[in-house]
């Protein structure tokens, strides 16, 4: 019979300054950091793009840009501005094999107290866009914005299009 050796845990990977690292003296390294992040994340916003536009195309409709390109990136762009949030939370509390389970727990406390912050932004740039994007405010103005928020915040999900307002009976 053979004998397997005893698993040890490995330490956890972080991403924090030791004693021997030193910081960037380019002073445009934050500028690069933006652009790189920029687009990390106008990567993951032109994926869900070109599946707002395959939605038009199966239909056989046009595609309309304002809503398949303009209001996604509008949906990502809080994103890009709570990258600081997320690396800190990422080095602060590092996740793996080696790392506490109470970091779990505190990743998640984060993610749903950011999704707090995403949503409303996200929401708030796609209404003012729409707003400007349409010419007129709609009748209700940004009251039954704020009403219609308040009523379907459960509800509320990246899936949920314009069209299926009526059907969930938010709208």
């Amino acid at each position: 019979m053979t004998t397997l050796p005893s698993p040890t845990t490995l330490p956890s990977v972080t991403s924090t300054f030791g004693e021997g690292d030193k910081r960037s003296r380019h002073p445009g390294s934050w500028v690069r950091a933006l652009f790189r992040w920029a687009g990390i994340w106008g990567a993951a916003c032109l994926i869900f793009v070109s599946q707002n536009a395959l939605r038009y195309i199966m239909r056989d409709q046009p595609v309309d840009w304002f809503n398949a390109l303009w209001l996604e990136a509008l949906y990502w762009v809080p994103w890009l501005a709570l990258t600081p949030v997320l690396l800190w939370a990422a080095r602060s509390k590092p996740l793996g094999s080696g790392a506490p389970r109470s970091h779990i727990a505190w990743h998640l406390a984060i993610m749903v107290a950011l999704s707090f912050v995403q949503v409303p932004a996200a929401d708030a740039l796609q209404y003012f866009a729409g707003v400007h994007h349409a010419g007129t405010p709609p009748a209700g103005g940004p009251v039954q914005v704020i009403d219609l928020f308040r009523r379907s915040f459960l509800l509320r999900n990246h899936m949920v299009q314009p069209e299926n307002h009526q059907r969930i009976g938010i709208g």
